[in-house]
């Protein structure tokens, strides 16, 4: 994403819809809060519900590698031994985001990537998401995995 803001991008995301995951089978409720820290450097901590009604909590950190390129990081989650592309797409940075993060699960030869749609809030607009939509399919990017992430009853978090 050319001229990528990271202070406008900063705040709470709530994740609307994303591309298929086996980790997150049965989970709702999930947001994310990114901070800034240092130049290139944010904190990220994601929450939501687990399947039987528990808590969800992973937290990591955002690094930008280039400079010139500061929509395109990495993403270090605390705990794991991996690490994953993480790109900010498109952003207005008030009402929406789309992200794709692409991680590596075995070493040069086995690869995950990830679309997911992000917004202010925990419901998105029916116009807004067709305009997502159409901003998706006039750049290739593979929509027909989404799922919409539940964001009701979240009183647990």
């Amino acid at each position: 994403m050319q001229k990528f803001d990271s202070a406008k991008f900063s705040g709470k995301w709530y994740e609307i819809e994303k591309s298929f995951e086996f980790s997150d089978i049965g989970s709702s409720c999930v947001r994310w809060e990114i901070k800034n820290g240092e130049e290139g450097v944010y904190s990220a901590v994601g929450k939501g519900v687990g399947l039987l009604g528990n808590q969800l909590k992973v937290t990591g950190t955002l690094k930008t590698p280039n400079a010139s390129e500061p929509g395109k990081m990495r993403m270090h989650y605390d705990g794991l031994p991996y690490v994953e592309n993480y790109w900010v797409v498109n952003t207005d940075y008030d009402q929406f985001a789309i992200t794709l993060s692409c991680l590596e699960l075995i070493p040069n030869l086995v690869f995950r990537d990830v679309l997911t749609i992000l917004s202010r809030k925990p419901s998105m607009d029916a116009t807004l998401k067709s305009q997502i939509y159409d901003f998706l399919i006039s750049n290739n990017i593979n929509q027909y995995d989404l799922f919409l992430i539940d964001q009701e009853d979240c009183s647990i978090l």
